[in-house]
C-alpha cells in the first residue's frame, strides 16, 4: 500500500507518495522498539519514565504530516527538518541493543527528522514505473486507481506539478 497525499501551494501542486512500509519501519523504529542485536539507533522519545516514554503512534504521524505540510521540497535528496518546537514533548535519543536489554545513551536532544526524497520526472505512468521497480513496496490495484485519479483530479490546474516518494524517514541529531 502507498499513501498518497498532495500539498498545494499557490501555483503548485506536490504529490507526495508514502509507502506503508516505510512509515511501519519508522513507526518500528519509534514505539515498537525493534532492533537487531547491536543495532544503534536515534529514536523520539517522550518525557515520561525520564526521557525514556514512547510517542503515540498518532503523535508521530502528525509530527511527520506537519513537517511534510510546511517544508517546501526543492528536489529529491535527504531533507533534514528540525522537529517544530510545539513538538517541545519529543526529544531524540540514542539506543543501542545489547544481548541484554535496550540501553539508552545518557544526551537526550532535540533533533531533526531526516527524509530521503526521490523525485519522479513525470506523471501517472511515470510513477507508476516507479514504484513497479521498487519489489518493496506493494503497488495495489486499488492503489494504482487513487493515483491515477489523483492525477486525473488536478490535471492542468497548477503551473507547476511535482511528485516525490519517500524511501526513507528517520530522526538524525545534527
Amino acid at each position: 500500500m502507498v499513501f498518497i497525499w498532495t500539498k498545494e501551494k499557490k501555483d503548485r501542486l506536490d504529490i507526495i507518495l508514502l509507502p506503508e512500509v516505510i512509515l511501519n519501519d519508522f513507526i518500528d523504529t519509534h514505539i515498537k522498539r525493534k532492533f537487531k542485536l547491536d543495532e544503534v539507533k536515534t529514536c523520539l522519545v517522550t518525557i515520561e519514565n525520564d526521557w525514556n516514554g514512547i510517542p503515540s503512534e498518532e503523535r508521530i504521524i502528525s509530527l511527520l504530516k506537519e513537517i511534510l505540510d510546511t517544508f517546501k521540497i526543492v528536489k529529491g535528496f535527504d531533507i533534514k527538518l528540525k522537529i517544530p518546537p510545539h513538538f517541545n514533548d519529543i526529544k531524540c535519543r540514542r539506543y543501542q541493543m545489547t544481548r541484554k536489554d535496550l540501553i539508552s545513551s545518557d544526551d537526550i536532544y532535540d533533533g531533526f527528522i531526516k527524509i530521503t526524497f526521490v523525485k519522479i520526472d513525470g506523471r501517472f505512468n511515470k510513477t507508476r514505473e516507479e514504484l513497479r521497480n521498487r519489489p518493496w513496496i506493494n503497488f495495489s490495484d486499488p492503489n494504482k486507481e487513487e493515483l491515477e485519479n489523483t492525477f486525473k483530479k488536478f490535471y492542468g490546474k497548477y503551473d507547476k506539478e511535482f511528485v516525490f516518494l519517500i524511501e526513507h524517514i528517520h530522526p538524525s541529531d545534527k
